[in-house]
């Protein structure tokens, strides 16, 4: 299934009770304001500012924690954060930003102590359970994972993300139906969001619809014209289907050919689909040839359906996907 996204909220909120210095807090809002119009560096050094003025300023730690973590500075980010944290122990942002750092580093185990004990401190925090079922996701514990989507949206029923994010879940523990709810309830809040309908097509296609995987790989690739994956499964289903309302040769050549622009030539799986295509429009010359390229790749050289379809080609009849 399509890959999903992280929700990565760099929360930056408004000063801690404390009273800070009015110099310091003034960096600080001019910081923010950096930060919401995407300068990133003009942030840091806003962030930088107030904290040279007020080194126990916990909350302009963290802000500029949450700007590095925003350009890959997670070394910068962890030391950050984990001064936000010394200086108030009690900020839930800190450990949930240092959670995201700490997860870029691979650091799992220690992500999943820190959005836990953002979520003891903040116990309606939607955006901690969410980005903590993603840890889960990535350690395989997809009972886990949904707990935690489902504690998400319990607390904000209009978080597309988790919905999203619940369905990725739900489709890798094969239970299709409902991932296919989720994805349909997360695209009636985010109608644009493509990896929605990536991920709905092919819960789709699993699930024995094609017809309903085709539509939402077009309405994929509409939305992002560069979404090559996109491109490719599409081309797929039109080449190899069984039904043939569904295939179309003509159009499954004009998207392999996308997708393979887009990869640069260099995806294998991609190559195949481009001489299924072929195929299907009963260019068996060119099919051969994109299906033996395809195999020269080193990780397609012991793909035995692989070889079995350039043999297919060879006696120039195009393959059906069963």
């Amino acid at each position: 299934m399509g890959s999903i996204r992280l929700l990565s909220l760099l929360f930056i909120f408004a000063s801690v009770v404390q009273a800070q210095s009015p110099a310091a807090v003034n960096f600080n809002e001019s910081g923010k304001s950096r930060y919401a119009k995407g300068d990133r560096a003009a942030a840091i050094a806003d962030f930088t500012k107030a904290i040279e003025i007020d080194p126990q300023y916990a909350m302009a730690y963290n802000n500029r924690g949450a700007a590095r973590n925003d350009i890959s500075d997670f070394d910068g980010a962890l030391a950050d954060l984990t001064r936000a944290i010394e200086i108030d122990p009690r900020l839930a942002k800190a450990f949930y930003n240092r959670a995201i750092a700490k997860k870029a580093k691979g650091d799992l185990d220690g992500s999943i102590a820190d959005y836990t004990k953002a979520i003891e401190i903040a116990p309606e925090y939607a955006s901690a359970y969410n980005n903590r079922g993603h840890i889960w996701l990535d350690k395989r514990d997809f009972t886990g994972a949904i707990a935690d989507f489902d504690k998400a949206i319990e607390i904000d029923p209009r978080f597309a993300m988790a919905y999203f994010n619940r369905g990725f879940a739900r489709g890798h523990s094969g239970d299709l139906s409902r991932a296919i709810e989720d994805f349909s309830k997360g695209l009636e809040l985010e109608p644009r969001n493509v990896s929605g309908f990536f991920n709905r097509a092919f819960a789709k296609q699993l699930k024995g619809d094609p017809a309903g995987a085709i539509g939402d790989y077009r309405k994929a690739i509409v939305i992002d014209p560069k979404h090559a994956e996109a491109y490719n499964s599409l081309a797929w289903l039109l080449a190899t289907s069984p039904r043939t309302d569904l295939r179309n040769g003509k159009q499954a050549v004009a998207y392999a050919l996308k997708g393979s622009e887009l990869t640069a030539w260099k995806n294998p799986a991609f190559l195949e689909t481009l001489a299924a295509a072929y195929a299907e429009v009963r260019n068996f010359r060119l099919a051969i040839k994109w299906q033996t390229r395809a195999l020269s790749f080193p990780e397609a050289k012991g793909d035995e359906p692989a070889h079995l379809r350039l043999k297919l080609y060879q006696q120039r009849r195009p393959f059906r996907d069963q």
